[in-house]
């Protein structure tokens, strides 16, 4: 029999550490005032809401390394002094903060840290007795030792055993000649802790090769933060791309737009699924209810399914959309300031985008296409010298995006239509086959064949819309370079799925629309000025160390305008039209391009 009662135990017990999220929220915590911070007084993560999550990572027994990918304002250096301050009273363990340069510890040390530990009623208890246990780069709490560290000293990198690290800014370390990376360094310090260690690592993303971005890909379980749509409840990253309303922004100089958008804020956020409205007066109840999604999983009605991959690094993304202190209105006017100025637009990626500036091989600017706008003729017109209309179509949701193309001898190219359509397959038909356009010589012609792509969740419901007319063919980009142009697989009887060579029909349609004659490829009229920014919405670069060439997506804008224009490029490939007799007035000099295969129209391969 025990000789201690359960409530003199109960007394005696060590209390159970709280999560880090409940123990920020506690009301005990401060933001120094001194003069820096805009919101002193006591902390809570309501504000910003995102790191709740990622905050209690820090107690993961499973997880030892955090890697967050992130934009300048979202609080992060607020997320580093709260984790400090927890392990100090509630898990102590010798830690080491980690800033580029010696100045940036004693600015965070001065300004951050040490107000936040004299001024937070839960800290106070563990401020050090002695006057020489607090310097400009070391505070010995009464339960553990904090270190300011800085990248370019090997000697305080390589002497300290630490059970902590937290290191921000890693993109601006410099790697040592004769030693491992500061990084290394660091992970070498908090060896002998084993599982109990933690390590977290934060920047601004930089260029491809940064360390954030090798750390962020080396990690098994990526993670994104996910927002619901207030209309709809569905789950989705917040891209630049789904930001609209200030591509009509009033003013002749990028200037008198970016003010005309500060001034109006007419800026919303639209949903990919519903294409629902988020004002900025629901962005915040949007973001309360924020999750973070493993890549590969889902969430509905606030549920997450799918599994986690099991990892002992995490990886986590988020843009400056999420920020409590950025509205989609200021943002939006940085990125007109940043249109033409190839500085400023590396600095909106990096910091606003969270993503990594990309070496550059073949770019289209919206103006382009605008420049070509007024040249073009008007809409639904097809010009005497076409051979043949196509129409592609772009599988959305519940629908479908639109095209409808005359091309011509040597790959010439007019619009004729461009649009939506939202009651169904029917109405693809309809406008992708059935339509009638008026001829310049008179006359009426239908397209040709219709194109129309296989991807996203209605794959099966294509197949069969393929069943209904020989002339529809559902297709689908490769991932990777292709032997031939294009492949033919049965993916059911009667239907022939194409899987075409992505890369080379992207780069053959952007050599059209900067050829040399303005007219070798032309929009129509009356084209929005949303369907000029899609047209630009993706760049081809390289990889600064394999030296492979991709085309990416840009973030910026949507982009089905161009995946639609990408199709009508391949359908006049399969279609043969480099094969067409020229013009009487038209040298007949081939205009192939250099290396490519041609067949019969629609050929099996």
């Amino acid at each position: 029999m025990s000789i201690w009662t359960q409530a003199e135990r109960n007394a005696w017990a060590w209390p159970e550490p709280q999560l880090p999220s409940h123990w920020c929220d506690s009301g005990d915590l401060y933001i120094p005032d001194n003069g820096i911070n805009p919101e002193p007084g006591p902390y809570s993560l309501s504000r910003t809401p995102y790191w709740r999550e990622v905050i209690d990572l820090a107690v993961d027994p499973v997880i030892e390394q955090i890697w967050i990918y992130k934009p300048t304002q979202v609080g992060f250096t607020r997320l580093m002094i709260n984790l400090i301050c927890y392990f100090g009273d509630q898990a102590p363990g010798a830690l080491g903060l980690l800033m580029p340069d010696e100045d940036s510890v004693d600015e965070i040390f001065g300004e951050e840290l040490q107000p936040t530990i004299r001024q937070s009623p839960v800290m106070k208890p563990h401020l050090p007795a002695r006057a020489w246990d607090e310097t400009k780069q070391e505070i010995w709490l009464d339960s553990m030792p904090i270190f300011g560290l800085y990248a370019g000293s090997v000697q305080r990198l390589a002497r300290r055993s630490l059970r902590y690290v937290i290191a921000d800014e890693i993109n601006k370390y410099r790697p040592f000649k004769q030693e491992a990376s500061p990084i290394q360094l660091l992970l070498k310090r908090i060896s002998n802790w084993g599982a109990r260690a933690k390590a977290l690592f934060g920047s601004t993303p930089t260029t491809e090769d940064g360390n954030i971005t090798q750390g962020f890909n080396d990690c098994n379980d990526k993670r994104r933060l996910h927002v619901p749509c207030p209309r709809c409840g569905f789950y989705q990253q917040m891209h630049w791309a789904q930001v609209r309303g200030f591509r009509e922004a009033e003013g002749t100089t990028k200037t008198e737009r970016a003010e005309w958008v500060r001034r109006h804020k007419p800026c919303y956020f639209e949903c990919i699924q519903c294409r629902g409205r988020m004002e900025e007066t629901e962005k915040e109840a949007s973001i309360a209810a924020c999750t973070w999604l493993s890549d590969g999983q889902t969430c509905k009605d606030g549920k997450i399914i799918g599994d986690r991959p099991f990892s002992t690094k995490v990886g986590l993304h988020l843009n400056s959309l999420a920020s409590p202190w950025l509205s989609f209105s200021k943002l939006a006017a940085e990125f007109i300031e940043a249109e033409g100025d190839i500085d400023k637009t590396r600095d909106f990626r990096n910091a606003r985008q969270a993503l990594p500036w990309e070496s550059i091989v073949k770019r289209t600017r919206p103006s382009i296409v605008r420049d070509k706008k007024a040249i073009a003729p008007v809409p639904g017109i097809v010009p005497k010298w076409a051979i043949a209309l196509y129409a592609t179509f772009d599988t959305q949701k519940d629908w479908f995006a639109g095209v409808i193309r005359a091309w011509g001898w040597g790959f010439k190219s007019q619009l004729i239509w461009h649009g939506e359509c939202h009651s169904g397959f029917d109405e693809v038909l309809e406008i992708g086959l059935n339509s009638r356009w008026q001829t310049e010589g008179g006359g009426i012609v239908s397209p040709k064949y219709l194109l129309i792509d296989s991807g996203g969740d209605r794959t099966e419901d294509v197949y069969d819309f393929a069943l209904r007319d020989p002339r529809i063919l559902p297709t689908k980009g490769a991932s990777g370079q292709m032997r031939k142009l294009w492949s033919d697989s049965e993916v059911k009887p009667g239907v022939w799925l194409r899987v075409f060579d992505t890369s080379h029909f992207k780069s053959a349609l952007w050599n059209l629309m900067h050829d040399p004659d303005p007219t070798k490829w032309l929009p129509h009229r009356d084209v929005s000025e949303q369907y000029c920014q899609e047209m630009a919405s993706e760049h081809l670069v390289v990889d600064p160390k394999t030296k492979k060439r991709t085309w990416k997506e840009t973030g910026n804008v949507r982009n089905e305008a161009w995946d639609l224009e990408v199709l009508q490029r391949l359908c006049a490939e399969m279609d043969n039209i480099a094969a067409a007799p020229a013009p009487a007035a038209e040298s007949p000099q081939s205009h192939r391009d250099a290396g490519m295969e041609y067949t019969n129209p629609f050929a099996r391969r």
